[in-house]
This record gives C-alpha cells, sequence and structure tokens, in this order.
C-alpha cells in the first residue's frame, strides 16, 4: 500500500513511473518535522492493535476482557500477560502492540492506594510520568501516603522532602477529587486521559523523532523553524508543496537531474551563466534577483556563508507574514515561468512574474474574505439574570512561568447591582483550562459562602461550560475539577452555567487581573474595586443615565 502511495505521488502521467526524489520515510514524517504528514502504515497498524489492548485495561469486566484472561493470564492483568504458546493470531496481534500501552500508561490520582510512588507513572507534565533524579526513599511507597485526605490537600512538607523542586511543583499542580475514589488507569498521550487511534500514532512517531533527532544542530534548528511556519501561511495547496520540494532541493533543477544520470544541458534558462540550482536560482540568478528585488524580498543583511537552510529559515523568518506570501509565490511563479521557457518556449519577463504573484495574491486573499451571516446576531453585552437568581460571572489569570492563577468573581442581581465580589489567588496550576475549572468550583464555593442557593454562573472558557453541561466519560485531569463542581451544585436549589463572550465577562475578567497584585483572597459585599466599576456600570445598559 505505500509502494502504491509513493508511486502514485511520484508520477507524472498514469503509465509513467517518475523519478522519486525522496524516501518514504520523508514523506511520512509529520510536516512540522519536514515530511508531508502521509500515514506510516506499519505505526499506524501498532495504534489501531493497541485498542483492543487499552479496552482490555479501562473495561476488565467485559466479555472479551473475561475470555481472554481465563485463555492467556488468569492469574494476572494484561499488562503482565505472556504470548504463551499456540496462541490465536488476534491474541499475538494485541499482545505485539503492548508496548506502545506500556509507554503511555499513567494513573489519574483517586485515593492514591493502588499507585506506586517509585514505579508508576503518575506525576503530571512533561516526562515520563515517573519519580527521577532522586534516591526512593521507601519508607513511603504509595502516592496516598502523600496526601492529607482531612484537608483534601499534598502534605507540601513531606513532597518537599522526597523529590526536587520541579518534581515537588508537579505534583502540587495533579488536583485531588472532594471524595477519594478508585485510581483510574489513563492514556498520558492525549488530554482526556482515553486512548484513541489517532494519540497512539501520535506516540509513536513522536517517539521516534525525540529519538532520531539532534538538538545541537543549527541546521536541524532552522529546517525544523522553518517547516514549522510555512504551513501556516494562508496559500493554496498546491504552493506550498512546491515551497516544501524546493526547500528540501527535490524540484527537477537541471544540476539534480544531471545527478541522477540524466543527459541535459545544466545552464540556467534566465541568465545561461551557470548551472542551474536550488541555491543559484535564489541567490545568484540575475533574473530572479530582480523579481525578488521588486517585491521587496532580498535581505542583505543576510549572508550565504552559512549553511543553505539556516540561511533559508533566517531569510523566511525576516519577512512579515504579507511578504512571506510573496516570497512562496514569487518562487512558485518563477518555477513556472522557467518551466514554460523549457517545454513551450515561451518567455516571461520580470514585470509579468511580478505581477502575476500580486494578482495570484490578491485573488487568494479575496477567496479568503469570511462571509459574513445575517442570521447570526452575536450578543456581547451583560444580561440580566431572572427575577429570583443572581448572576454570577468568572473569569482566570493564569501565569505559565509561576504556574499560578487568580480567579476573579462577580455576583449581580437582576438590576444589575454588585452583590458581592471576590479574588482568590491560587498556587501550582498546572494549565489555563485547569485555571478556568479552579476559577469556577470557587465561584461555587463563594456563592455557598454567602447564602445564595439560586443562582446563574457564567464564564468565557467554551471548553470548561461545555464539559459542565455535557458530562463526558474522561479521565483527564480537569475532570477532577469538574466532578467536584458537579458534587458541589447539591448545595444549591437551583445552579446553571453558561457561556458568554469576553466581553460580556469583562467585569470578571478585570477582576482577575487586578488580582494579580495581591498575594492574598480579598472580599467585597454590595461594591467592587474601583478599578472594576467602571466595566459594571457599562453593564446596566437597560438603565437609563441622566444627561
Amino acid at each position: 500500500m505505500e509502494n502504491i502511495m509513493n508511486r502514485f505521488w511520484w508520477r507524472n502521467k498514469p503509465r509513467q513511473r517518475g523519478i522519486h526524489w525522496t524516501t518514504w520515510s520523508t514523506l511520512s514524517l509529520p510536516k512540522i518535522a519536514g515530511g508531508m504528514g502521509f500515514r506510516d502504515l506499519a505505526k499506524f497498524n501498532i495504534a489501531l492493535l493497541a485498542k483492543p489492548g487499552w479496552n482490555l485495561i479501562v473495561n476488565p469486566n467485559s466479555l472479551l476482557a473475561r475470555v481472554y484472561k481465563a485463555k492467556y493470564f488468569p492469574n494476572g492483568d494484561f499488562l503482565s500477560a505472556r504470548l504463551g504458546s499456540y496462541s490465536s493470531y488476534t491474541w499475538k496481534s494485541i499482545w505485539c502492540s503492548r508496548g506502545l500501552l506500556e509507554q503511555g500508561l499513567g494513573w489519574r490520582i483517586g485515593n492514591g492506594s493502588s499507585i506506586n510512588i517509585w514505579q508508576d507513572a503518575w506525576i503530571a507534565g512533561h516526562g515520563n510520568g515517573r519519580v527521577s533524579g532522586v534516591s526512593p526513599d521507601f519508607h513511603y511507597s504509595k502516592v496516598s501516603e502523600l496526601i492529607d485526605f482531612h484537608t483534601h490537600t499534598w502534605k507540601h512538607e513531606l513532597c518537599r522532602t522526597l523529590f526536587t523542586p520541579l518534581q515537588a511543583a508537579q505534583v502540587f499542580c495533579i488536583p485531588l477529587p472532594l471524595c477519594p475514589s478508585t485510581d483510574l488507569c489513563i492514556w498520558r498521550g492525549d488530554p482526556s486521559g482515553l486512548y484513541s487511534v489517532r494519540s497512539g500514532y501520535r506516540w509513536l512517531i513522536n517517539t521516534e523523532l525525540a529519538v532520531s533527532g539532534d538538538p545541537n544542530s543549527l541546521e536541524e534548528d532552522g529546517y525544523n523553524r522553518l517547516c514549522k511556519s510555512f504551513w501556516s501561511v494562508s496559500l493554496p495547496t498546491k504552493v506550498k508543496v512546491f515551497f516544501w520540494r524546493f526547500i528540501h532541493n527535490l524540484l527537477p533543477t537541471f544540476k539534480n537531474l544531471r545527478i541522477r544520470q540524466i543527459n541535459v544541458n545544466p545552464q540556467c534558462l534566465f541568465c545561461h551563466a551557470s548551472e542551474e540550482s536550488m541555491l543559484h536560482l535564489i541567490y545568484e540568478c540575475p533574473f530572479v534577483q530582480q523579481i525578488l528585488s521588486r517585491l521587496d524580498l532580498v535581505s542583505t543583511s543576510i549572508s550565504i556563508d552559512q549553511n543553505f537552510i539556516l540561511w533559508l529559515s533566517n531569510l523566511f523568518y525576516s519577512l512579515n507574514l504579507l511578504k512571506r506570501k510573496y516570497f512562496i509565490v514569487s518562487l512558485w511563479a518563477i518555477w513556472g515561468s522557467r518551466n514554460k521557457l523549457l517545454h513551450e518556449g515561451i518567455s516571461q519577463t520580470v514585470e509579468d512574474i511580478v505581477l502575476f504573484s500580486k494578482m495570484y495574491i490578491q485573488e487568494v486573499d479575496a477567496s479568503n474574505l469570511p462571509r459574513p451571516s445575517p442570521s447570526t446576531v452575536r450578543n456581547d453585552r451583560w444580561s440580566p439574570p431572572a427575577i429570583g437568581l443572581i448572576k454570577a460571572n468568572f473569569d482566570a489569570s493564569f501565569d505559565i512561568g509561576s504556574l499560578s492563577s487568580v480567579s476573579g468573581i462577580i455576583v449581580r442581581n437582576e438590576e444589575g447591582l454588585i452583590m458581592a465580589a471576590g479574588i482568590y489567588p491560587n498556587r501550582f496550576v498546572a494549565n489555563p483550562e485547569l485555571a478556568e475549572a479552579v476559577a469556577c468550583e470557587q465561584t461555587l464555593i463563594f456563592l455557598k459562602d454567602l447564602g445564595f442557593r439560586r443562582a446563574v454562573v457564567e464564564g468565557d472558557s467554551l471548553s470548561v461550560i461545555f464539559k459542565l453541561c455535557h458530562p463526558l466519560v474522561s479521565r483527564s485531569i480537569l475532570s477532577v475539577h469538574l466532578n467536584n463542581i458537579l458534587r458541589r451544585q447539591r448545595d444549591f436549589d437551583h445552579i446553571s452555567f453558561s457561556h458568554v463572550s469576553r466581553e460580556s465577562n469583562k467585569a470578571a475578567h478585570l477582576l482577575a487581573r487586578f488580582g494579580r497584585s495581591l498575594s492574598e483572597s480579598r472580599f467585597w459585599l454590595e461594591e467592587a474595586p474601583s478599578e472594576v466599576e467602571p466595566a459594571t456600570l457599562q453593564d446596566r445598559w437597560w438603565v437609563d443615565t441622566p444627561d
């Protein structure tokens, strides 16, 4: 199947084989790693086979799992099972994919009693999820020994004693449930904690790239940086594929054809002064230099003395977004003009190619303009709650450097009058989505402490609000906070969650930003900080103000 795809990609006509300018292993790399993103079918097959293996782990009571357990691992589990003799072809296939699952499996903390501190993958964040860099203290073996179940928090002093400062901070970022539950096996390759074929395939590819990459190579750095950037330029795919071939030196220049033992005249068709190569076309040919100069794409500050890929990467990054589009399109137009001259004898001038490049980009930009929808009306105003309810808006300000966040909460009645406002600084928050979930949970705590039992909670985090309104099966860290929020719903007679735009949530947003300057929680009754009051007055847009 890979041979069929490879032949299809390189041939020019149905009955011709074409020149295979690079290997299939290069084409099957992800685009950000310099490939074309074609699927490596061997790795994809392993990712497919790991799916039933995952089901054997997370659904041990299913009929399939019970049959396999009775036959192949009666005294253990799937991860400890042996291949055995005279095994079925299906079992052999699933068993051979076990290595992928062993690499990516981890744990989500419930009560910590099933998780070994020193052997299991349970630490959140980058890395393999296991404790490293310290000597194990076997006086402590289970994660449950690190948890204070009275306060539902980690034992900070003990963790700082056992782990490095970085690993201790990663441990503190793991949220703990209000009610300790069973520890769950998770897949660390996906934020949801659930295994999917796509995430399994991505894990295999990333593992291979991590092993084969050379972090000390300047050429590799420039190459990866260039590959990550040009695919995001808003141009047709055929133009970006051409540029991909250009930076990989996979175009049939006369120099490349002669290397493959094809007898051609090596002189450049434009200037007839030198052998046609990638370097000559982009840097030496006077005809091409005139075109690039007319489009203001020539940088005199970047020298070609260094590696070509690094030079090309620096040149590309010296251009703004619009000039990057002109750079790619102009090279594509130059190559098209070269082919017309070679195969049809049609010669184009510098002005012809410059005009074509400008007109082409104008057409592309015009086709990419969003079409307005008259039926869509966006409401960017805060709206009051129904009579008998109060509305609490929340937002979070996240700081990735210190792994901390600030929750801003403002409570108003049906007249838009401020009932209360609060600011909660939080330490050890792993990402912005978790910060929003923490802010939402603290909103319910705030409302309960104030004595409100009928409320509407609004926030501008679509993912958090959607997951609260549509609970799905998830093994992610975020689900710990979501379950805590749903559990706290029992404290209210009526509670609902609603997503609003940032503009409609401006008061809570400003409150969270103001909280960055505070080191401890702060609360206001029937008022808010002066930095937030103008926004709350604007939110009362239906109230007539005197002239």
